[in-house]
């Protein structure tokens, strides 16, 4: 078992081309591909079944999403309290 630190994963591609080449190591990634349908290629130079896998996806496919923006929420109460005045003011 490779440690942490030693599974990595790989995304190639590039504007020219439609696919995009992922190579792991990471069980975690090996198993989502394959539920989702997805065969690793069978040999290729320093293929090791037991070191990583490299899959072929659809360019579209691939999805880099950034963080979603979180709205900061205050961390304490507010403790500033507005007195209001116990009679309306009298309009002339």
């Amino acid at each position: 078992m490779r440690s942490r630190l030693e599974r990595e994963t790989v995304i190639l591609f590039n504007d020219a081309e439609p696919d995009a080449i992922i190579t792991t190591s990471s069980p975690r990634i090996i198993n989502l591909l394959h539920k989702r349908g997805y065969h690793p290629l069978p040999d290729w130079p320093g293929h090791s079944p037991k070191n990583n896998e490299r899959f072929i996806l659809p360019k579209r496919r691939v999805s880099l999403r950034s963080r979603a923006k979180t709205t900061r929420t205050p961390t304490r109460p507010i403790t500033k309290k507005t007195s209001l005045p116990e009679t309306p003011p009298t309009v002339a």
